[in-house]
This record gives structure tokens, C-alpha cells and sequence, in this order.
């Protein structure tokens, strides 16, 4: 009966030994330029305001791994006056996004900048509560 027992009980351990050496060796934290681009973010009026950072595992070369930044928010204002707030305030920074305002208000929006080479999603969650990822490529060095 003890034999049954210790042969699965070896295997777990083996496992769980080769899932924690991976994810200690192979998970990343976002890069530099994402904590940058998020920090530079202007933190919408009369909100709460939370930014994450994963570290997640990444097993592809790590300029093809990006790991984004999370920054959830809560305000009284509904989707309508957030989306014209930040599609002005990223357009007037040189953001560039291809949301249009044709019969009602698209549920999400995406920046996205050329140099460095970033993407802003903005969406809403739930009545009062939205959520933004940043991403960004690592900058090479030159």
C-alpha cells in the first residue's frame, strides 16, 4: 500500500520542482520603457487609480516577450466622458488610434505609438470601474 503511495508523491515533487525552477529562471516583469510609458500616463481626474505589474513566464526570446502593466480605475463618470477624455489627451501626445464614433461608442479603445513601440488599451470593466494595459517593446541599445 506504501508503495502506491510514494511513487505519485515523487512524481508531485518533480513537478513542482520543474514548474518552480521555470517560472524562477524563465518569468519576466515588465520592461523599462512599458514602466516609463505607464508612469507618463495621466491618471484620470477624481479617480482611484491601481497599476500591476505581472511577472509572468516567458520561454520565447525576451525582445518578443512583453509583459504589460495593468492600471485599473474606478470614477463616477460613465464610458462616454473617459473615452473623449483620453482619446484627446493621447491624441494631443501623438498617440494614434483608428476609433471612430459612428452610430455609439466603441466598448474599448487602442493607442498605439511609433517610437518607442507602444500600445495603450482602454476598456470598460464594469459601470464605474475601467481597465488599461501598456505594453511596450524594449528598446534596443544602439
Amino acid at each position: 500500500m506504501r508503495r502506491g503511495i510514494i511513487l505519485p508523491l515523487i512524481f508531485l515533487l518533480i513537478l513542482a520542482g520543474a514548474v518552480y525552477y521555470i517560472y524562477a529562471n524563465y518569468s519576466q516583469t515588465p520592461n523599462e520603457t512599458t514602466k516609463k510609458t505607464a508612469a507618463d500616463i495621466f491618471k484620470y481626474p477624481n479617480s482611484s487609480w491601481t497599476l500591476s505589474e505581472a511577472k509572468n513566464i516567458c520561454l520565447i526570446p525576451s525582445v518578443d516577450c512583453i509583459q504589460p502593466i495593468n492600471i485599473e480605475f474606478e470614477s463616477a463618470d460613465g464610458w462616454t466622458t473617459v473615452y473623449s477624455y483620453y482619446r484627446k489627451y493621447m491624441t494631443e501626445r501623438y498617440w494614434k488610434t483608428n476609433s471612430e464614433i459612428i452610430t455609439s461608442i466603441p466598448t474599448s479603445i487602442i493607442f498605439e505609438q511609433a517610437e518607442p513601440s507602444c500600445k495603450v488599451s482602454l476598456e470598460e470593466r464594469t459601470d464605474d470601474r475601467f481597465h488599461m494595459m501598456v505594453s511596450c517593446r524594449q528598446q534596443k541599445n544602439l
